[in-house]
């Protein structure tokens, strides 16, 4: 490093620094300028003089005080020189001048809507703690390489002009590859102008809320029920109502006063319970929405995983898409940062969420549209369905093995029928935070079910991801949540005592 003493004493040139000599001394002058060791009409020597004064290239130096003129902090008149520009704006910030009110971003404050937003809870797991993490596919098992081979195709072959701002909604070839696997898969098959494709299903319930709902309105969502919709409502500045899932799922008031606007379930696998939502529920749910006048959204997450008996039914084909807004995803079914989700809706619901789209930018990368759509199409996707549902049932079977043989004493459960996360409750009263922290300082991730209720009545519990383990690393984790179990045990830390600690999960 280099330091100049006279007008230039405050430069620190780095010759080998990867930054240009231009660019640190475009950098020095700049910063004397604004903290005001240099100021405003102060003669700057000649590129000639300074170069050698400094051991640059002229060349070096001209660019420096070019980029300087071309942003004003200098000005260069022809037989005048180049000097400090006077900039009135830099007089009235200059040190020892009094500062009222400097903006920091300490002092940023939050509106109410973005406070609820930043304080809703929401797990979202490091790779690197893979052990029990809900939702999380097998990323080990994604066909990488094939996946990458449908990338580059993509990118080659669609025409430059399909790149425009054009189809943000989705581009009709993964439009009509959705509809197809919903026909095959899920008994309905909607129109393209009935899609639209977003990047994640997270995008969709924020979409959704903003676009149908004004601030204050009423939500319904699941009690315990799924935390992305709880913080998109909360986003939007809805009012929350918690609504009971018991043993038939989504339990309806028969007061609706006061009516909803939306109301969010996960008919076909309930989050984070697992219930499915019986038909006597599901017609009433439905009667309810068309007395409020309400739009459900039905979370179709992880349908896909169905272990015994056939694929269930979806709402959106009970309700004929009069009242129900059908959500999809293939974050859980592929990779999550392939970011596409994608919503089923009445037509001219569609077109004001693709207009919103226009503003929100939360559009779908087309590169990974493009090849998602020929993923499918050549039958790619679901044969990565099957073999991750095969895979699946392995994992799920050492897990629910490895549960029975470790914890089964200290724990209640039904072995889930359906997805990639088993709910286990926790017997007696132990506290699930307390368990949840212990578990992770032994490196395991076991997110709480008390933390999925908003109200005061909660149940005590883990939500236990079986998908995105293999098999040995199953056993071992189970092992060290027995330990975690033990150390909660023996601590005596019950819900009584964790219920000031929060949610360490």
């Amino acid at each position: 490093m280099a330091r100049f003493v006279g007008l230039f004493e405050f430069l620190d040139l780095d010759r080998n620094s990867q930054r240009t000599l231009a660019t640190q001394l475009f950098d020095g002058i700049r910063e004397a300028i604004l903290d005001g060791t240099l100021l405003p009409g102060t003669d700057l020597p000649s590129t000639r003089k300074l170069a050698k004064q400094l051991n640059l290239s002229r060349n070096t130096v001209t660019a420096a005080y070019e980029q300087l003129c071309v942003e004003q902090y200098l000005v260069s008149v022809q037989g005048a020189g180049t000097k400090v520009a006077d900039l009135p704006a830099l007089r009235e910030v200059r040190p020892g001048k009094e500062v009222i009110d400097e903006p920091s971003l300490s002092r940023i404050r939050l509106s109410r809507r973005g406070e609820s937003l930043s304080d809703s809870p929401r797990y979202l797991p490091q790779y690197k703690d893979r052990s029990f993490a809900a939702g999380l596919p097998a990323l080990d098992l994604f066909p990488h390489q094939l996946w990458a081979r449908y990338i580059n195709r993509a990118a080659r072959r669609s025409a430059i002009r399909r790149f425009d701002y054009g189809e943000i909604a989705g581009t009709l070839e993964l439009k009509r590859s959705i509809a197809d696997h919903l026909a095959t898969t899920r008994g309905f098959r909607p129109e393209t102008d009935q899609i639209v494709v977003l990047n994640g299903a997270q995008a969709a319930l924020d979409l959704l809320a903003r676009v149908t709902t004004d601030i204050g309105d009423t939500a319904w969502i699941e009690e315990p029920g799924y935390l992305g919709a709880r913080g998109a409502f909360r986003g939007a500045g809805l009012t929350i109502r918690p609504i009971e899932v018991d043993s038939q799922g989504l339990h309806p008031p028969d007061d609706i006063t006061p009516a909803p606007k939306l109301i969010y379930t996960s008919p076909s696998h309930q989050c984070p319970t697992g219930v499915l939502l019986s038909l006597v529920r599901r017609l009433k749910l439905l009667d309810a929405a068309r007395r409020s006048g309400a739009l459900i959204i039905e979370d179709d997450y992880d349908s896909e995983f169905r272990y015994a008996g056939p694929s269930i039914s979806t709402l959106w084909s009970l309700d004929q898409g009069r009242s129900v807004v059908y959500m999809g995803t293939f974050s859980k079914t592929m990779l999550p940062g392939i970011r596409i989700g994608y919503l089923v809706a009445p037509p001219q619901l569609c077109a004001a969420i693709t207009n919103a789209l226009h503003h929100t930018g939360q559009a779908a990368s087309k590169v990974v549209q493009f090849a998602l759509a020929e993923f499918i199409d050549d039958g790619r996707f679901s044969e990565h369905v099957r073999q991750m549902k095969k895979a699946y049932l392995a994992r799920r079977a050492t897990f629910l093995r490895e549960i029975e043989r470790q914890i089964g004493g200290a724990v209640t459960y039904k072995p889930t029928s359906t997805g990639m996360q088993q709910t286990v409750y926790l017997n007696g009263d132990l506290s699930d935070v307390a368990l949840s922290a212990a578990a992770r300082d032994k490196g395991v991730v076991a997110p709480t079910l008390s933390r999925f209720y908003i109200g005061r009545d909660k149940t005590n519990g883990l939500l236990l991801g079986f998908a995105s383990s293999e098999e040995p690393e199953i056993r071992k984790g189970m092992e060290k949540l027995a330990s975690a179990f033990d150390q909660i045990t023996r601590s005596g830390q019950t819900t009584r005592s964790a219920c000031t600690n929060g949610h360490n999960d």
